[in-house]
């Protein structure tokens, strides 16, 4: 799957309530699709997903800080991002968005 892939993704987790896990591990997704998906979760469209996985994509600081600054608002959603294309300042700001709240949902990537 690519970030097309990953958009079609956002674009029907809009209307679909129904998943609570999506494991999208080792696929293309880029920065582009990282956004699309960070975007769709910010908007409450999906409350239900409780786990979205990317781990080994191809995710680097451009998706990390567009996934960041979609979902800094969304209180339930806590990411993990498991890439050695992640610089250490993403993984900070990830880490002092997951101390938010209990009850967060996991996203991992």
């Amino acid at each position: 799957i690519s970030d097309d892939g990953a958009k079609a993704l956002a674009d029907s987790l809009r209307v679909n309530k129904t998943l609570i896990e999506v494991r999208l591990n080792q696929n293309c997704i880029g920065n582009t699709g990282a956004g699309q998906l960070g975007y769709v979760l910010s908007t409450g469209h999906h409350p239900a997903l409780s786990i979205l996985s990317l781990k080994g994509n191809m995710i680097g600081d451009a998706g990390g800080y567009s996934f960041l600054a979609n979902i800094a608002s969304e209180n339930s959603i806590r990411v993990y991002m498991e890439d050695k294309s992640i610089s250490k300042e993403i993984e900070n700001q990830l880490k002092i968005l997951n101390t938010r709240g209990d009850g967060a949902r996991d996203v991992i990537i």
